[in-house]
């Protein structure tokens, strides 16, 4: 009988790393590929995470089957880090930056509550009409840059703008209701 600790495993392909002339750099035993741009490339191996640094790089070859991958351009930095502990961070950091959009997104619907009111004190005439939508733009804007360049280390994913779409709409459709002009006026 096989203890628990024992159970089969998969069998792990063999990592190996052959840099050539610090131009092009063949991997083996690569398992999944997680960013790349000309940069930087990280990629999970059966050693650990992988990042390669340099200038000028491109995935020339990738086939997460035989577990081979080619990267060209100008190589400055090979760097190992303990895969399991960096995935673990990896997925809690993802939900941080989910939570930090649902937020920024409320924040943004909190803008435009509180704008909405504005214009509705001031009967919807032009100018102030126009200033409250040049401030609810540059408000909006700064938070989502802000937000996107400190948070999300200026690399946007799907579930950024979808985080950022449900705290709006959170907000908008909860919260937000509380602060709609329309609940505010008196019937004449």
């Amino acid at each position: 009988m096989i203890a628990e600790n024992e159970l089969i495993k998969p069998a792990q392909k063999p990592h190996k790393l052959v840099v050539e002339n610090r131009q092009r750099a063949i991997v083996t035993g690569v398992e999944d590929m997680d960013s790349f741009n000309e940069n930087e490339v990280i990629f999970l191996t059966s050693a650990g995470m992988m990042t390669i640094i340099g200038q000028d790089l491109h995935v020339s070859k990738l086939n997460l089957e035989d577990g081979q991958l080619i990267i060209d351009g100008a190589i400055e930095c090979a760097d190992y880090s303990d895969h399991d502990e960096l995935r673990q961070k990896k997925g809690l950091f993802k939900k941080y930056q989910f939570l930090a959009a649902a937020y920024c997104g409320m924040i943004i619907a909190l803008a435009y509550c509180l704008l909405r009111l504005v214009r509705y004190a001031a009967h919807n005439r032009k100018i102030p009409t126009v200033i409250c939508d040049i401030l609810f733009f540059v408000i909006s804007m700064l938070l989502c840059l802000h937000t996107f360049y400190y948070v999300y280390d200026s690399v946007l994913r799907y579930y950024h703008f979808l985080g950022l779409f449900c705290g709006f709409a959170l907000f908008y459709f909860g919260p937000g209701t509380l602060i709609s002009p329309r609940r505010h006026c008196h019937p004449r």
